[in-house]
């Protein structure tokens, strides 16, 4: 099994520490108002970005995309849309939020963030992962339902959800696939801890996020867990055999793979 340079463990600030490492410190951002062009690693079909300042202390803005295409106004809206989704705690406690670009075309742009909040009287810490895939050519969200017409998926409405909320699916052929990968590990230590997740048959009940990600070379797929067994949800990548297999269509998957080989991936701009 083909795993994420870091595995997403989603416990505390443990997991805050990890996404981290692959996006910029708060310290590192540019001081309000202050915005600099810059371009993704140079190659055929990279996007170029506009860095934005931090929203405040420690919660990192995904930079916008330049260009005044229907498309790129588009994408341009719903990034502002999950800039401003930043509430945190309803009372006193910490948020943070890490962003990152595990995508920036050709054809496609992939933008994520970390969210990590404690909130007084909570039981525990939480964080949330969310990745956003677009097609630069529409400027629409990648609907993975059709995109992806092999895992026969379902998802929920998604009516009255925040900005940065990506709907999970729910597919058959994507449990057993996802079981399959998590078992072939070879951590032994891990898949000791978490085997009976994978093959107690509750897999398809669970909901899955997809997203391109150029740095691992194909669709990444995260499984939602509830918080006790999040340190099990560990994130896998279809690779191209793997997508043809559920139908996704050769343009996106040359797109990933073009962008794989051009490194078109990283933290924010």
């Amino acid at each position: 099994m083909t795993k994420l340079s870091v595995r997403v463990v989603m416990a505390g600030a443990a997991a805050a520490l990890m996404l981290a490492a692959c996006s910029q410190t708060g310290g590192e951002a540019k001081a309000d108002g202050e915005a600099a062009s810059q371009a993704a690693p140079a190659s055929a079909g990279a996007v170029t970005f506009e860095a934005r300042p931090d929203i405040r202390e420690g919660v990192q803005a995904l930079p916008r995309v330049v260009g005044d295409t229907p498309a790129i106004v588009a994408i341009n809206a719903d990034i502002d849309r999950i800039n401003a989704d930043t509430a945190g705690c309803d009372g006193p406690g910490t948020f943070t939020r890490f962003a990152s670009m595990p995508m920036t075309g050709p054809g496609f742009l992939t933008l994520a963030v970390a969210d990590d909040w404690s909130c007084e009287g909570a039981a525990h810490p939480s964080v949330t992962y969310a990745a956003v895939t677009w097609d630069l050519s529409t400027g629409r969200r990648v609907d993975w339902v059709t995109a992806a017409p092999g895992l026969s998926a379902t998802r929920p409405e998604d009516d009255g959800f925040p900005a940065t909320y990506e709907p999970g699916l729910q597919s058959a052929p994507l449990a057993e696939w996802y079981g399959r990968k998590m078992m072939a590990s070879t951590d032994a230590e891990w898949l000791g801890e978490c085997r009976d997740l994978f093959t107690n048959g509750t897999l398809a009940e669970r909901y899955y996020k997809l997203w391109l990600d150029a740095q691992t070379g194909g669709i990444a797929v995260m499984v939602d867990f509830p918080h006790v067994a999040q340190y099990c949800a560990e994130t896998a990548t279809m690779n191209e055999a793997e997508m043809s297999q559920f139908g996704v269509s050769p343009a996106m998957i040359d797109a990933v793979l073009a962008a794989t080989a051009a490194e078109n991936f990283g933290p924010k701009g």
